[in-house]
């Protein structure tokens, strides 16, 4: 049976309004994907509103995800700026915000537990001030940037690889790693961190075999 010329239209524009609706709903959602998978190596999970997602290359990384790593495991994910982290074995990492590119550009991270080394993207280049990784003995301002940041000889240790600089505070006082392969430590979130200090090779190598 055929379709009347009136129906027609209706059908039409009903479907219409379905196509739009859901072009509308993808659009509301996308804002929260704030990068994806790039590699990953045994076992690495999201895990936000109770929901444990197992992650596979190519999977999207969301805000509000904890993303959390297995012995023996890797995880490298790109953002949508065009940064990139690397996270090593029994790694806990929080993406508190990721906003790009609507005139807020701002990051906001943060580290549990484990290790993890990064290249900051273009929110770091638009607002220097504007990338911050919280744990739970300082902050770390990233000021575009390749840095370390990761449990290495039983404290928290920060480096600056290249780049832009990183400041790095909590109660007691900061500290900024301007120069390159400097890092400093945390013991306590009311205890400074150490003067910035140069990392001899042996040091580097440990820290990133942490994460590669």
């Amino acid at each position: 049976m055929s379709l009347r010329p009136n129906m027609k239209r209706t059908f039409f524009a009903l479907f219409g309004c379905l196509i739009v609706l859901a072009f509308t709903a993808h659009a509301a959602l996308s804002p929260n994907v704030a990068g994806k998978v790039k590699q990953i190596k045994g076992l690495a999970l999201a895990v936000q509103d109770a929901q444990v997602r197992p992650l596979q290359i190519g999977d999207e990384i969301l805000i509000g995800d904890i993303l959390s790593t297995g012995a023996s495991s890797r995880l490298e994910i790109t953002m949508i700026d065009e940064g990139s982290f690397k996270l090593g074995e029994r790694t806990s990492f929080v993406v508190i915000d990721y906003t790009f590119g609507k005139g807020n550009n701002n990051a906001v991270l943060e580290l549990l537990n484990g290790a993890m080394d990064g290249v900051s993207g273009q929110i770091a280049k638009a607002n220097p001030k504007g990338m911050s990784i919280d744990t739970s003995v300082g902050t770390i301002g990233i000021r575009g940037t390749k840095f370390f940041v990761g449990e290495l000889d039983g404290a928290l240790s920060v480096a600056h690889w290249k780049g832009g600089g990183v400041l790095v505070k909590n109660y007691a006082g900061e500290v900024m790693l301007s120069e390159n392969n400097v890092g400093t430590k945390l013991t306590d979130a009311h205890i400074a961190p150490t003067p910035p200090k140069a990392w001899a090779n042996e040091k580097k190598k440990r820290a990133l075999a942490l994460v590669n």
